[in-house]
């Protein structure tokens, strides 16, 4: 008998592993064989994803179940900056495409019926005839390392009162020019659903732009047009472009896009005119508006011609021969695989983050919900924060005001009323989106991790167990309460000051929601000679928990008017919150509702599939549609034409037996009692620091 060596053993062992991994590899892929998918795209602040989802049911062809299949997706981290230029974006975007396409060809998928986007809101650029760019991103985060600090105030102070488009205050009318401006930035919330004197928006950016150029704008001209940045990806991949790929006049922004700039009229669908001529007023009155030479022009100084602005329409409305996959494209990503991509791929419109989060997050059919929600609350902590409810548009927009020529009252006789410090966003002409969002969520706790315990993530997750632990009631049993049959509730006796914070740690980002205050910054009070690393962790958890539970709080007066009342329970979504339990018993115990993660990572991020989800939607319904409406450059669509109705009840990924991932608010009467106090301590620190609400 021949002995074999060990050798040889190790080398055979080997091969069979090698086969068995790559035969258990091809059965993973083989789930996307021989099926039709979609592309999502979401292009974040941190990263930016290319995700591919199926239909889970080929008999049924539903929207409510679908596949992710993970590994014919990509990710790439991608950290947003104020030099972000769009080439840098497309490029990385193209890139993605391109691997998800030769995945999708090795595991023998049929087709790609379509390609959509989300991405960060608000963005926004310009650029000239020859397709560049001549003006800075326009980003939630400011324009600058120094934000638009100063720019909130005299915007506020100096251009609103003296502004034709308004009508100028009279000097001698009796109406205290506090009351006038509180007025009037009431009446732009009705119209717009944004705070837009705010540098998270487009009209405070520009304002500062012009105020103190920046390099870019210092050496630019007036935009002939502007764009989002997945409007700009995708007029590089269309045959609408010239020889050079890059558009030659402004492809179509989507309305929830649009409505994220603060300069979309929600109830008429159209580019609201008054307050974009606010900026153009401005430059009139200061003699900022030339011929294109002179001094106006050296100093960079940007008007916002409402010829400038691109056409809207929903994301489902992009048609005809201008807005296909050019041959190009096609070419490079089908590859051998005739047919994978074609002229057929219908491409989507992007979608503001937060609206796809929402749709990701609470869509579906809630078989395993008892209670139906028709508008759930979705708290999602990622890089940032948000906590929304998608409503649909006639519950708003249910009364249109009258009376007066600017209607200073705004008194609503139908329809619901939202509450000042919220936002309204547009998801498409049937939904809007109500919430609040702070600029600063994960990305301060990873800011502590990082600078605090030197990325010692072993710390960490022990410091937030540890935290989770003091946050669970545990009852106790003492040997008189043992004899009696009863029970004693624990009561946490911590050594140590934990301190209170106001999270406001991007550089020039101020506060979002519900204060707007520009001038914000991040504070830590309360600290003493006891105060841990673990208590500055805890008190940037609180801190950013604290911020949201107000906007929780404004969010519920608004859905308590809507048919189906407020909700019972919160969705969270977001990396943060799906990684941190003690995050999630945090929000319950602050909230007093029952916190439902809303799926897990290996069905797909929520707003990659909130996006696959509103293609797959409207896919399925093409053969129901009236026929596609036509484009008109001033934002309006063609009456009579309106799209299928899409449902927000929950999503079938929190009913398998149950709800999984629940977060109930059940804590100790100790734990509670000193959260209670801590949110008092911070909501006398934010009064203090910013003089309240």
């Amino acid at each position: 008998m021949v002995e074999q060596s060990p050798i040889f053993g190790a080398v055979t062992f080997s091969l069979l592993v090698a086969v068995f991994t790559g035969y258990l590899s091809t059965y993973k892929l083989s789930t996307v064989r021989g099926k039709e998918v979609v592309l999502a795209i979401d292009i974040g602040s941190s990263s930016i994803r290319c995700s591919s989802f199926s239909i889970e049911d080929e008999v049924e062809k539903t929207a409510t179940h679908l596949c992710y299949h993970g590994d014919c997706s990509d990710k790439v981290e991608f950290q947003l900056g104020f030099d972000t230029t769009p080439e840098v974006v497309f490029l990385r975007v193209d890139e993605m495409v391109s691997e998800c396409a030769s995945r999708l060809r090795a595991a023998g998928a049929k087709r790609v019926v379509g390609i959509g986007f989300a991405s960060f809101a608000m963005n926004l650029v310009g650029f000239n005839n020859a397709g560049e760019c001549v003006t800075p991103l326009y980003t939630y985060m400011g324009t600058g390392s120094s934000g638009c600090d100063g720019a909130e105030d005299s915007l506020f102070h100096n251009v609103f009162p003296c502004s034709p488009s308004f009508g100028a205050r009279d000097p001698d009318s009796s109406m205290p020019r506090q009351e006038f401006m509180a007025d009037l930035l009431a009446h732009h919330h009705y119209f717009t659903g944004t705070m837009y004197h705010h540098s998270s928006y487009l009209l405070a950016q520009l304002y500062y732009s012009n105020r103190r150029s920046t390099p870019v704008a210092a050496r630019s001209t007036d935009p002939a047009y502007y764009q989002t940045l997945s409007s700009y990806v995708m007029s590089r991949w269309c045959s609408r472009s010239n020889d050079t790929g890059v558009g030659v006049s402004a492809f179509p922004v989507s309305y929830s896009e649009a409505s994220w700039t603060g300069l979309l009229n929600f109830r008429d669908m159209r580019w609201d005119t008054s307050s974009i001529d606010l900026i153009n007023d401005f430059n009139s009155k200061n003699g900022l508006l030339g011929s294109g030479s002179g001094e106006s022009r050296r100093s960079g100084h940007i008007s916002l011609p409402i010829s400038s602005l691109p056409p809207l329409c929903d994301p489902e409305d992009l048609t005809g021969p201008d807005y296909t996959l050019s041959p190009r494209c096609i070419r490079k990503w089908s590859g051998s695989s005739d047919g994978l991509f074609s002229v057929d791929t219908k491409l989507f419109l992007g979608i503001g983050d937060g609206a796809a989060a929402n749709w990701g997050s609470s869509s579906g059919d809630g078989s395993g919900i008892e209670q139906h929600q028709a508008h759930p609350l979705v708290v999602t902590i990622g890089t940032s924060a948000a906590t929304r409810a998608i409503v649909d548009r006639d519950l708003v927009c249910g009364a249109v005001p009258g009376g007066g020529e600017r209607d200073k009252q705004h008194k609503q006789e139908e329809g619901v009323h939202i509450a000042p410090g919220l936002f309204c966003y547009v998801l498409n002409r049937r939904h809007l989106l109500i919430g609040g969002a702070l600029t600063d969520g994960g990305s301060l706790v990873e800011w502590c991790r990082t600078e605090l315990l030197g990325g010692d993530q072993g710390r960490f997750r022990q410091y937030m167990a540890e935290l989770l632990a003091e946050a669970t009631p545990v009852p106790t049993v003492p040997a008189a309460a043992h004899r009696s049959g009863g029970t004693v509730a624990v009561t946490l006796s911590r050594r140590g000051q934990v301190p209170v914070m106001l999270p406001f740690w991007t550089t020039g980002a101020g506060e979002r929601a519900p204060g707007y205050h520009s001038q914000a910054v991040g504070t830590i009070s309360h600290m003493s000679k006891s105060t841990t690393v673990k208590h500055l962790l805890q008190c940037a958890v609180e801190g950013v928990s604290f911020r949201l539970v107000e906007i929780v709080s404004l969010l519920r007066s608004v859905t308590s008017q809507c048919e189906g009342g407020t909700e019972s329970i919160l969705v969270a979504s977001g990396g943060a919150l799906d990684a941190s339990p003690y995050w999630r018993k945090l929000l319950a115990v602050l909230t007093g509702s029952s916190v439902v993660q809303a799926r897990s990572s290996d069905v797909g991020e929520a707003t990659s599939r909130g996006v696959a989800r509103y293609m797959w939607t409207h896919l399925l319904h093409a053969q129901e549609a009236q026929g596609p409406r036509s484009l008109d450059t001033h934002g309006a669509t063609a009456a009579g034409n309106v799209s299928c109705t899409l449902t927000v009840p929950f999503d079938e990924g929190l009913s398998s037996g149950g709800i999984p991932g629940i977060m109930n608010p059940d804590t100790s009467i100790g734990f509670r009692n000193e959260l209670i106090a801590r949110k008092a301590q911070h909501d006398q620190l934010y009064t203090t620091m910013l003089g309240g609400p």
